[in-house]
């Protein structure tokens, strides 16, 4: 072979074996997907009417978010705090803290944005927020497909993949919460809305766990 064939051979092995490494690396970052199980009570704002729902998380689709959703889980954080602001024809929207300490140190650990790399279709499952670097704890299940929070930055970090009509049954409170008053008084204000769906308990699933 001459010089020119003997580098392209060269460069071609290269290409190949960088495809090999990316795609290794693709099937790593997609089997490094875990799930959590969420319990529910006050379904369609009843006592005692419960359900559950579980969500799968896609790091690769935006991993400080889901870095975020993990150290948030594993804290508890999601325990006993209700459904705030539903609309079945729009969005789900969970993640005030009861007691409003919490909230306050959550604000001070605002995260950067993900990019948009999966769109907030039907089922998806992305960090609520008020303006760009703002996510903190605060999550939103879209219940139709909602193309302008791709526009707006909202960057899915899993999906829906059990109880989804449990999670339609949340009770409907629409926009009825204040939202500035129930991270400022927390229980002392959420109270006030007794019908509100509550999350009880929150479990990370074993990865052998058949949902």
């Amino acid at each position: 072979f001459d010089r020119n064939q003997q580098g392209t051979m060269q460069g071609s092995s290269m290409l190949r074996l960088c495809l090999c490494f990316a795609f290794l690396a693709a099937i790593w970052a997609e089997d490094n997907t875990w799930r959590v199980e969420f319990t529910l009570d006050f379904l369609d704002g009843v006592e005692g009417d419960g359900g559950s729902f579980v969500i799968e998380v896609h790091p690769n689709w935006a991993p400080i978010g889901a870095a975020r959703f993990r150290e948030l889980v594993e804290s508890g954080f999601y325990e006993g705090i209700r459904i705030h602001r539903y609309h079945k024809s729009g969005f789900a929207q969970f993640g005030v803290s009861n007691d409003p300490e919490v909230t306050k140190y959550w604000d001070g650990k605002k995260l950067q944005d993900d990019p948009v790399r999966h769109s907030n279709k039907r089922g998806t499952v992305a960090f609520a927020m008020e303006d760009s670097h703002h996510r903190t704890t605060e999550i939103l299940i879209n219940m139709h497909h909602n193309p302008l929070f791709d526009r707006h930055g909202f960057a899915p970090f899993g999906a829906l993949i059990a109880g989804h009509k449990d999670v339609e049954r949340f009770y409907e409170i629409g926009d009825e919460v204040d939202w500035d008053d129930a991270r400022e008084q927390g229980e002392k204000y959420l109270s006030g809305f007794p019908k509100l769906t509550r999350i009880l308990k929150t479990r990370i699933l074993p990865n052998d766990e058949v949902v």
